[in-house]
């Protein structure tokens, strides 16, 4: 009985401590930074009478709803959160905006953390819905969904990333996860000496890449629906994550060093510039050898393709896409999306029209 009262009374003590650790925490601090929470359920779309909800969405967002059937037309997005992230609001973003200048009927099924797995199986429940045409825009996630190690892994791995996700609402967690993760990194980096994602890892990456966007084609094209393969950019222009590094592979010297090339020869600072994206794991963008995986495949199924890297507006100087286009290093900012829309649009009319 003394030994129960004991632990109690420890396990009591122990609460209080680290809630009044947290509170202080919170107070010197601040609150721990947001998460963008989705959510999800088992499947993506559910039908509800003549309507189709779309079950992953973020938790401060209505969950969207669109008719079933249509008598026109229409041009179904899927893709994370480059296609739909809620900043800007959904009539900003690039699937609105080319509905806008088409003056059709488009339905953004995009959403935050979805990769190419996601979108096979989207793309599938899709056919409860009437349409001409899929848009895909993915290829970011399969590599940020790898790096944070929630996807292409065992169930013991899922678990630990939704343990992980709880613990992010403690500003304690947060702020021992920032000293150490960095730490952890830069061991990483300078013990081995090579990227976060091995050879290995990245090459089985695009294959399961190419496999689904194959997958995708092919599905679309069983039901005569027509696909537009948006190849994924991303800020080429925004420096590396990682700022623990190894003197002899440090991707910020690397960066600086590009910036120097700019004026003197702009072509190899473009191409500096995305040697330096190519190895940066940690800022999540896809590497260019995503491009080859979806001209690869557009040439081999007929698919069409749309290069958004090579084809949307350039940056003063260098041959690459404007900073001003992106909020980050992937995400589109309001200029963006329009830009991008611009970009697709005429390709997607022409698919909405055969």
């Amino acid at each position: 009985m003394k030994a129960t009262r004991a632990a109690g009374l420890a396990l009591v003590t122990t609460l209080v401590f680290f809630a009044g650790a947290e509170g202080l925490a919170r107070l010197v601090y601040g609150a721990p930074r947001p998460m963008m929470g989705v959510e999800r359920q088992d499947a993506y779309l559910h039908v509800d009478g003549d309507g189709v909800v779309v079950n992953h969405h973020l938790k401060d967002e209505a969950p969207v709803r669109v008719p079933r059937a249509v008598d026109h037309p229409r041009a179904l997005f899927v893709g994370g959160s480059s296609v739909h992230q809620g900043v800007p609001p959904r009539p900003q973003e690039w699937p609105a905006v080319v509905g806008e200048l088409l003056r059709a009927d488009t339905v953004n099924l995009g959403s935050p953390g979805l990769d190419s797995n996601d979108l096979v199986q989207v793309v599938t429940e899709a056919e409860v819905l009437t349409h001409k045409v899929v848009v895909v825009y993915v290829g970011h996630n399969d590599f940020a969904n790898a790096f944070m190690r929630a996807r292409f892994a065992g169930g013991g791995s899922r678990a630990l990333s939704r343990l992980r996700v709880a613990l992010m609402g403690l500003r304690l967690f947060t702020l021992l996860d920032d000293r150490f993760a960095s730490r952890g990194a830069g061991r990483r980096q300078e013990e081995a000496g090579v990227p976060i994602l091995s050879a290995g890892e990245k090459a089985e990456i695009l294959s399961g890449l190419e496999e689904n966007l194959r997958t995708i084609v092919e599905t679309c094209g069983d039901r005569g629906v027509n696909v537009v393969l948006v190849s994924p950019a991303s800020s080429v222009l925004h420096p590396p994550a990682e700022q623990v590094c190894a003197p002899e592979r440090c991707l910020n010297d690397e960066f600086r060093a590009a910036q120097g090339l700019v004026r003197r020869d702009p072509k190899a600072a473009a191409e500096a510039f995305r040697a330096v994206r190519d190895r940066d794991w940690s800022s999540i963008r896809a590497p260019s050898e995503v491009v080859e995986v979806y001209r690869r495949v557009a040439q081999e199924t007929g698919a069409r393709l749309v290069e958004a890297e090579a084809g949307l507006p350039r940056a003063d100087g260098v041959n690459l896409p404007a900073e001003r286009l992106f909020l980050d290093q992937l995400h589109y900012s309001v200029e963006g999306h329009r830009a991008l829309a611009e970009l697709v649009a005429p390709t997607i009319a022409e698919a909405l029209m055969q």
